[in-house]
This record gives structure tokens, sequence and C-alpha cells, in this order.
């Protein structure tokens, strides 16, 4: 289990050794291999999910972020949301909005390397996907209220269109 507490990670390049890093030189282009909150694989049934869910489970997994310019910095906000489907296990879906962040110059943030940021926030709420089969008579009975109901404004326009049409010959003294 994650616990629900909003949070925050980043990647900064540091010098190793005696080396250093020119801040302005920094590029923090990257690529998220993969990225998911609880345990690394659940045992998710890709059949039988909404494709709006399976687009959620891992949408940073292979996506590139270039950064194209000196001084700027990606940053990401992750919005994180538990969902469990009847029977499996619990797993983790998100989604993901990113910007570039232009470091400021006056304030000091050139001289320090810039950082990937990875801003994340676990929903209160949680999903909980159980399948629900109607009987047979629970679908008779919507198909007759439907039909029935389809009946009704057909009749209804019937006979508004019937009132209109011998209103307007009667104004134009057209009646029979």
């Amino acid at each position: 289990s994650v616990p629900r507490v909003p949070g925050h990670f980043f990647l900064v390049a540091e010098p190793f050794g005696d080396q250093t890093v020119n801040p302005a030189l920094t590029n923090v282009s990257h690529i998220v291999n993969h990225l998911s909150f609880g345990i690394r694989a659940p045992k998710i049934p890709k059949s039988g999910l909404p494709p709006e869910v399976l687009e959620h489970i891992n949408p940073l997994d292979g996506k590139t972020f270039v950064v194209d310019r000196f001084h700027e910095a990606p940053q990401h906000y992750l919005k994180v949301v538990s969902t469990s489907i009847e029977g499996h296990s619990t797993f983790y879906q998100m989604t993901h909005t990113n910007r570039i962040r232009k470091l400021n110059k006056d304030g000091g943030e050139t001289t320090r390397a810039p950082q990937a940021r990875f801003v994340y926030d676990l929903s209160p709420m949680s999903i909980v996907v159980k399948s629900k089969s109607k009987r047979w008579y629970e679908f008779l009975t919507s198909l007759f209220a439907i039909l029935g109901g389809a009946f009704t404004v057909v009749e209804l326009t019937s006979g508004a269109v019937d009132t209109v049409g011998t209103k307007v010959k009667e104004a134009l003294g057209k009646t029979n």
C-alpha cells in the first residue's frame, strides 16, 4: 500500500569525485523507461477494461522529454488514483501533465544544475471496478420502458402536428 501523501522527487546532474558540472551547459532531457506506484507488475486483466483505464496505468513509460534551450528544466505533475478490480489486486492509475520551466537567472537558479522534477499527488478517492450483469427480466423491463417512451413521444408529436395543422387551416379559411 502506498501512503496517500503528496510528494516529489527530482533528477539532477551531480558531479562525481573531483569533476564539476557547469549549470549553464547541463541538459536534463530524459527518457522515462518505467514509472509506477505500488507493486511493479500487478496482474491486471487487460481484457474487459475500457481503453481510457489502460492508457492511464503507466502513461509515462517509454516517453522522451527533451529540453531544447539552456536554463530550462522539465516539470512533471502526476495525479495518482488507486484502482481495484473485483477479485484482483489494487493498482494505480495516473494522469500526467508537464511543462518546461525557465530557470530564473536573477534568483541564483542558474548557479545550480537544473532539475527534472516530478510532483505527485495521491487522490484520497479510490476507483472500484465491478462487473454486474442484468437479469433477463431487468433487460425486458428496460426494453419495454424505452419502447413505451418512444411511442408516447411519437403520439404527442403527432397530436401537436394535427392541432397546428388544423389551426393553420382555420386561419386560412380552408376547413373541410
